[in-house]
């Protein structure tokens, strides 16, 4: 609702002052950018005394940061899919600073430019060539794991030239003095112990839909207190049942483990007045 002193060609001037003005945003990568253009499409046409450059500024800035909220998660690889993460951010109602009973929804074109388009396809490629390099890693990493969970093969290994530093660990056990026969013996047998835990990760159906449910209902706590509140337990419940490796990773994965208090408290917000 207009209020006078905002006449019909302000208005319209207004109206051009947010309508495909120019946007930078963030993408997932800090070097690459989008291009945007905003068009704000519900927003307020006043304000007291109507200074037109003021509202105008208002709205772009809270507009901007908005897409920008957005877009610092998005990859530009998807760029389909950013389009509409970020189309249904800024479609959605939200407030604007002194104007309580109005609310602000808008639309965006987003393009790649040239150099953001090469350094996507850069990254894409960095991406895949490490893909593929860690896939290597790993398939070799567990054949060997499997073959040296037998403890005699284990042992054999040990003695082989390619072992590198493995042969002076060697050098620690007198073999010939009983004492040191039966440290090496406990030794290896907890090392190919150790080994044979190795193994591929599940691709089993079931195990996926798990899996999917599990990071559903972890997504559901925005709050990170309550995201804190739920690894807690968790990871109390993987202690008790004798899992207490796994416990401290999930820990250490949200950033609480030694200092769950005081990061809870920096981050918990301020109570609405």
């Amino acid at each position: 609702m207009s209020q006078p002193g905002a006449t019909r060609a302000q208005r319209r001037a207004l109206r051009r002052e947010v309508t495909a003005f120019p946007a930078v945003l963030p993408t997932c990568y800090p070097d690459i950018a989008f291009t945007a253009e905003i068009t704000a499409t519900a927003y307020p046409d006043h304000l007291p005394g109507y200074d037109r450059p003021a509202l105008a500024r208002l709205i772009r800035t809270s507009l901007r940061r908005a897409a920008v909220d957005a877009a610092a998660q998005l990859d530009p690889a998807d760029l389909p899919g950013a389009r509409d993460a970020l189309a249904d951010h800024l479609a959605g109602p939200r407030p604007l600073a002194g104007y309580p009973d109005h609310v602000l929804r808008a639309e965006a074109t987003v393009v790649l430019d040239r150099a953001a388009t090469e350094a996507t396809a850069a990254v894409m490629r960095a991406r895949q060539n490490q893909g593929v390099e860690d896939a290597v890693f790993l398939q070799a990493a567990r054949a060997r794991a499997l073959a040296l969970a037998d403890p005699a093969i284990l042992a054999a290994a040990l003695t082989m030239p390619d072992t590198g530093t493995w042969a002076d660990h060697l050098k620690d056990f007198k073999l010939t003095d009983e004492d040191s026969r039966t440290h090496f013996t406990k030794a290896l047998a907890g090392l190919s112990q150790l080994l044979a835990t190795a193994r591929k990760p599940s691709t089993d159906p079931t195990d996926l839909q798990v899996l999917e449910i599990l990071r559903t209902f972890f997504s559901r706590f925005d709050q990170l207190h309550q995201r804190r509140l739920l690894v807690t337990f968790t990871s109390d419940y993987m202690r008790t049942a004798g899992h207490g490796d796994l416990a401290t990773e999930l820990e250490e994965a949200l950033d609480i483990h030694d200092g769950a208090e005081s990061a809870e408290e920096a981050d918990r917000p301020e109570p609405a007045r």
